[in-house]
């Protein structure tokens, strides 16, 4: 009977560091985990300078998120007559923000590092009112804080 006892005890005793270990690691890889806040816009191309870096646009931006968009970010574009899938994503950064031309449009300076060559290095021709969906990386946090901002923000 007593030999039973202690075997019990045993594998309650082993079972909680491996336990605790199991926990740790899946909070880390939830940590490293980035997923960022993003607002998908609208995008006219209307100008683009001699280098061929930066091209003044028009953003179609939602009126909740007109406040969010900042000098700096990241963005991300899907042109329209170019598929993703087949040919990529252009990557560039906003360099200037003119104001609002309009209704929820604002008029910027994108700046493409690599020129308009998408991240599948294929070349896209710039022609003037080319449109585009994008992503624009509001906030770069990871796994972790957008897990516990939801519920500090309803608190709030």
């Amino acid at each position: 009977m007593e030999y039973v006892l202690l075997k019990r005890n045993w594998i309650s005793v082993a079972a909680f560091p491996i336990l605790m270990g199991i926990i740790c690691v899946l909070a880390a890889l939830v940590y490293m985990i980035h997923y960022p806040q993003t607002v998908n816009v609208r995008v006219v191309f209307t100008e683009i300078n001699r280098s061929g870096n930066t091209i003044i646009s028009e953003i179609d931006v939602p009126q909740s998120n007109l406040h969010d968009i900042a000098v700096g970010q990241s963005i991300q574009l899907r042109v329209a007559d170019y598929p993703y899938i087949k040919f990529g994503i252009l990557m560039g950064e906003i360099k200037n923000i003119y104001g609002a031309t309009n209704d929820n449009n604002i008029k910027a300076e994108l700046f493409f590092p690599d020129g308009l060559k998408t991240n599948r290095q294929f070349t896209i021709g710039f022609r003037q009112y080319l449109k585009a969906d994008a992503l624009i990386i509001t906030r770069d946090m990871n796994l972790l804080q957008r897990i516990f901002m939801r519920p500090a923000r309803s608190i709030n």
